[in-house]
């Protein structure tokens, strides 16, 4: 096997530094997550902390898309449409994106 090219110091610690870099931000978007540090924004946005947390990649344009609870007919401002509409969301406490429960808990009923 051959050596494409050697690794001096600089190198070897600069993918140190990075790799720490990435560990650092992690673990602070895991306390992020646990200690729901903005979770009066997250709640305003009726958003659960995974979507919160994760964004959406989205094209331009205004979206038709059809509430998954009550089946009303709505447009969205991008094409990273909700799943839900702002009624049913509140309604049922649900994340507007993905439909879980904002706070993670199973329910019972659908209102």
């Amino acid at each position: 096997m051959s050596i494409k090219h050697r690794l001096d110091l600089d190198a070897i610690n600069l993918r140190t530094y990075a790799s720490k870099d990435w560990e650092k931000r992690i673990l602070e978007s895991y306390k992020t997550i646990v200690n729901d540090q903005n979770r009066e924004i997250r709640l305003k946005l009726q958003l659960c902390k995974r979507c919160f947390q994760g964004g959406k990649i989205a094209g331009v344009g205004f979206t038709q898309y059809v509430c998954g609870i009550c089946s009303a007919t709505l447009v969205f401002h991008n094409t990273a449409v909700p799943e839900l509409c702002e009624d049913c969301s509140k309604t049922n406490d649900l994340c507007i994106q993905c439909a879980a429960h904002v706070d993670n808990k199973m329910i019972k009923e659908i209102k």
